[in-house]
């Protein structure tokens, strides 16, 4: 058993590898000057712009913390005045036990 490689069984050798060539072939190439020009001089362009996109959220970060940080204060306060009014209303127990008779 003398004959082919197996490599060339399977693939058929030359006429395989040409067939494949063929697919993918460009027909023709062409150069945009004004488009190879624009990405050529554009690196410095396009830093800025990744530049102050950066700065743009990071400034939106910490707008979004400012207005976190003033809900937790907010909570904080409105947690002390409900813990103050409970206690002064612990200390007068004349007055919580009418208030809640009026709600009533």
């Amino acid at each position: 058993m003398a004959g082919k490689p197996n490599r060339e069984i399977l693939t058929q050798g030359k006429r395989y590898s040409t067939k494949k060539s063929k697919q993918h072939r460009v027909e023709e190439v062409t150069f945009d000057k004004e488009k190879r020009v624009e990405y050529l001089t554009g690196f410095h362009k396009r830093k800025l712009q990744r530049k102050a996109r950066a700065q743009e959220f990071a400034a939106e970060q910490e707008r979004l913390a400012r207005l976190e940080e003033r809900k937790k204060i907010r909570e904080e306060r409105q947690g002390r005045v409900k813990e103050r009014l409970q206690e002064l209303n612990s200390n007068i127990p004349g007055i919580s036990d009418d208030e809640s008779d009026d709600d009533k």
